[in-house]
């Protein structure tokens, strides 16, 4: 009814400013005659009023200007209804009224105002909880105050208490949810989203409060998650940071979360029994053929492979491979309708009812209706109570090999695999060959993992392409991201979409480019603006136990197989399985692959040129930013996190950006020294407790064996001067050649470290050995004063006035070339020499 009187009310309002408003300027206004010379003009504004006839032929404009922007809104939702897809044009509220009334003048649903980024959650919820209605007397069955027509209330739960910078539940506020779950699992309507929202104080950066707002809401929404199981409705988390704070209530309280969720409060009305009942295998037949006429969803890769529904017993079951005519897929994000082509019948396998192993074959597909067909170019978020039986369909079609040969590989991070299987299924899969199945610690993981794949396909221009044939394999295997969305990384996963066409990912989570909502029956019931032709259909899903089964029939894995994943990131989720392994040196009787016996068979030089040496050769990196990388790592042998390093290497970059440089350089330098190592299993770069440095087993750098001399200069009474000097012979700048901003402070930090061990050691040395160590330490600064203070000292006690007055002459020299003078010290010192020497 409202809907009716919206786009009745629409129709109107275009017909009034279609008509209305070229009548009221042409008939009921008339263009005046303007008298508009600069004397009349002046004259009138001086007396406080505008020329006769300049008001009417202002408002004339101002009417015409009106028509013709309504008329480009009109004609701007016409285009996009051709199109397939509104075009993106800010026109305001004209383009609004525009849109309902082409809306209605179609008989479309669709609302083209502008999409928030919840889109699936607002139209999920409009589409299931009415307008509240009054009761009346007249009839009892209505609904009370506040309560939707179907029984569904919209209730709110607040759990406060937070510590100061912390996102740990206690056990109070642990306690608190447990009412809210049992509410949910009791009267909780199973297809509206529970939204759980996080808040801090006011205290604290903007950002890094969202950020924090970000992880107690997820923590909350993970308590849920748990006990609620795959059964309940699907859990949204946001953080708002201190957009909304409250009025006069202290901080604790302000450090709060939010828990919006819908519950029935009455059951659903029981429907009419019908005159005659029919036996219950014709309802049972009656229902399979219902289903099995209904359009299901048929998912696209990026290669023009097809995911398409199978059929057990008559209900779509899970994904099996078929292909497309690359000619036949719409250019837009919504399929057109088209004949179903021949090669999906022949090319998809068939199911049984029982989970198919691979290589096995079962029974006819379901009917491929390609209005239903979904582009996942540029990925697809799906949230609902049926999300995780959708993903596990999409994990059992990578289970399944096609012709033997995986068509699909997939990435996991381990924290989802863990809701989709449970923790001993991760265990199981961790197990079994499944070399399209690849788990990651976590999203970033995931992330580096495509990176490296994105590296192998997309070479430098100094590296050599790979060959046609390997180009063309992986072409065939497109690379799909199963995962939780991440607000944080969320634009590094679009900006690998766009790149990238053999790339995609399925969310389990709202997502920008397009998301849906899957029922508990495995039926899509809301979606974003671009996915409204999936409303209705049916999204296959598979349960846990099915894929199980599947897994387990799957031979054991190899040990020590070696992987090609391109990324350190071990399978499995267990403690063991997740620690990063050093590098072991060959068994007894093997040629060792060092080049000197109990050295790290990778030799990083960052003194001077940057260069990497693996057995005695060269590295060739394909990215210039791995060198880069290297040596900023070199300069934190303890670790450092993401986000200090991007923010040190390329401030004022944008993060995203910025974090993809970082992937990018790290994992081109693990993918070049593996393969030079010859040891998959080579963890150059180790990742733990969120830090990332170099692996000291593996790696030697020239600049740890200085660190360690200058250490043992600094710590002793008596240094070793000839160790130093042995040390200092072949010193160059840090990074020399490298234009790296912030390598200048380390660099300036490191020259002075030398310079104070040399002045050390010169302190308990003979003439000669300081003599040598101070002429070393003027090449190596040439406008440090103390060093030419120190060496013209030495001369000059040593009696030798004329090498001291030479050594003042090239102090000098030196400074000249900076515009700078002697210190006010040495000249004193040499005025002195000179006046001995007279």
């Amino acid at each position: 009814m409202v809907r009716g009187i919206r786009q009745l009310s629409a129709l109107v309002v275009t017909f009034a400013l279609l008509v209305g408003l070229p009548y009221a300027a042409i008939v009921l206004l008339a263009w005046p005659e303007l008298d508009l010379s600069y004397v009349s003009v002046m004259a009138h504004l001086r007396g406080g009023s505008l020329p006769p006839g300049l008001g009417t032929a202002l408002l004339i404009i101002a009417l015409w200007t009106v028509w013709g922007l309504y008329l480009l809104a009109l004609l701007v939702e016409v285009a996009g209804r051709l199109r397939g897809r509104p075009l993106a044009w800010r026109l305001g509220p004209l383009q609004i009224v525009a849109a309902t009334a082409i809306g209605a003048t179609l008989s479309t649903s669709t609302a083209h105002a502008a999409p928030s980024e919840s889109a699936v959650v607002a139209e999920a919820s409009a589409a299931e909880t009415p307008v509240p209605q009054e009761p009346t007397a007249e009839d009892s069955g209505e609904p009370a105050v506040g309560e939707s027509v179907q029984g569904l209330v919209e209730r709110k739960r607040v759990v406060d208490g937070f510590a100061y910078d912390s996102d740990r539940l206690s056990e109070e506020m642990q306690d608190d949810l447990t009412p809210v779950v049992d509410m949910i699992s009791t009267h909780g309507a199973a297809t509206a989203p529970i939204v759980i929202t996080g808040h801090t104080d006011a205290s604290g950066d903007p950002d890094y409060n969202r950020e924090l707002s970000q992880r107690r809401a997820e923590a909350v929404a993970q308590v849920l998650r748990t006990q609620l199981g795959d059964g309940g409705p699907a859990v949204e988390a946001r953080g708002v940071g201190t957009d909304r704070l409250l009025d006069d209530v202290p901080d604790a309280a302000q450090r709060r979360v939010e828990i919006a969720y819908t519950v029935t409060t009455r059951p659903a009305a029981e429907a009419p029994e019908p005159e005659s009942r029919a036996p219950d295998s014709e309802q049972g037949g009656a229902a399979a053929n219902e289903r099995e006429d209904g359009a299901v969803v048929v998912l696209e890769l990026p290669s023009g492979l097809l995911l398409v529904s199978t059929a057990a017993g008559g209900v779509a079951a899970g994904f099996a491979f078929g292909r497309r005519r690359r000619t036949a897929s719409p250019t837009s994000g919504r399929a057109q309708p088209a004949e179903v082509p021949e090669e999906v019948a022949d090319d998809v396998p068939a199911a049984t009812a029982e989970p198919p192993t691979p290589g096995t074959a079962a029974g006819p597909a379901l009917r491929m209706d390609t209005r239903s067909v979904v582009d996942l170019g540029r990925g697809i978020g799906i949230t609902g109570a049926g999300t995780h039986d959708a993903a596990r369909s999409l994990l059992s079609a990578a289970l399944q090999p096609m012709g033997g040969t995986p068509s699909l590989r997939l990435i996991v991070p381990v924290e989802d695999l863990n809701l989709l299987l449970g923790g001993e299924g991760a265990d199981l899969l961790a197990e079994r060959a499944a070399p399209a199945v690849t788990v990651a610690e976590s999203v970033e993981d995931a992330i580096t993992l495509m990176h490296a794949d994105f590296l192998a396909r997309h070479p430098d221009d100094d590296i050599l392409a790979p060959s046609g044939d390997e180009t063309e394999e992986r072409s065939q295997m497109p690379l799909l991201l199963l995962a939780t969305p991440d607000s944080g990384r969320t634009s590094e996963i679009e900006t690998l979409l766009r790149q990238d066409s053999d790339m995609t990912a399925v969310l389990l989570g709202p997502w920008p480019a397009g998301s849906c909502t899957i029922s508990r029956e495995h039926t899509v019931v809301a979606t974003s603006r671009d996915l409204d032709y999936l409303q209705g259909a049916h999204w296959p899903g598979t349960g846990q136990d099915s894929v199980l089964r599947m897994i387990a029939a799957l031979p054991p894995r190899t040990p020590d197989r070696p992987r090609d994943d391109g990324v350190d990131v071990p399978r499995g989720s267990s403690a063991s399985a997740a620690a990063p392994r050093p590098y072991q040196p060959p068994a007894a009787g093997e040629v060792s692959p060092q080049a000197d016996e109990g050295l790290p068979p990778v030799a990083v030089q960052v003194l001077g040129r940057v260069s990497i040496v693996v057995r005695g050769e060269p590295l060739t990196l394909r990215r210039h930013t791995a060198f880069e990388v290297t040596a900023y790592l070199a300069v934190h042998p303890e670790g450092v996190m993401l986000e200090r390093a991007i923010d040190d290497m390329w401030p004022g970059e944008n993060t995203a950006r910025a974090t993809r440089r970082f992937h990018d350089a790290s994992s081109a330098l693990r993918t070049s020294l593996r393969d030079a190592l010859g040891d998959a299993d080579a963890h150059v770069i180790l990742h733990e407790n969120a830090r990332y440095r170099l692996n000291p087993q593996l790696v030697g750098l020239d600049l740890w064996e200085l660190e360690t001399a200058l250490s043992e200069v600094e710590n002793s009474a008596q240094p070793a001067a000839q160790h130093v000097l042995r040390r200092i012979a072949s010193y160059e700048d840090f990074a020399a050649e490298g234009a790296y901003a912030w390598a200048e402070e380390y660099r300036l930090r490191l020259r002075r470290r030398v310079i104070d061990a040399v002045l050390h050691c010169c302190a308990s040395s003979g003439y000669g050995t300081a003599r040598t160590l101070l002429t070393r330490a003027v090449d190596i600064d040439p406008y440090n004063d103390d060093v030419h203070h120190a060496l013209i000292r030495l001369h000059f006690d040593q009696g030798d006035t004329h090498a001291a007055i030479k050594a003042y002459r090239e102090y000098e020299s030196a400074l000249r070339t900076i515009e700078a003078d002697p210190a006010d010290e040495i000249r004193a010192l040499i005025e002195d020499v000179s006046k001995s020497t007279k």
